[in-house]
């Protein structure tokens, strides 16, 4: 009974399924690569996305800075054109 449960298994059956497994495991290590990466990617990108954040907030910064300054200095010349006046 052994010999014909055997016999089922014939060389082209066996480099087939041998085949199939290779297959399988060459599309799992591919998924696995392609994910690693994404993941990396993924990463990636959230830096920069926090680095556009950064910069955004500096220019913010920066832009109220010269509003500011802006102000200060058109104060000041209505301050000199006041005194002026009152020579």
């Amino acid at each position: 009974m052994a010999a014909k449960e055997w016999k089922f298994f014939t060389p082209e059956l066996c480099a087939f399924i041998f085949t199939v497994l290779i297959v399988l495991a060459s599309i799992s290590a591919t998924y696995g690569i392609s994910q690693h990466r994404l993941d990396k990617h993924e990463d990636d990108l959230q830096d920069l996305n926090t680095t556009v954040k950064e910069v955004e907030t500096d220019v913010n910064d920066n832009e109220n800075l010269l509003i500011k300054i802006s102000n200060d200095v058109k104060w000041i010349v209505n301050q000199l054109k006041k005194s002026d006046g009152d020579k």
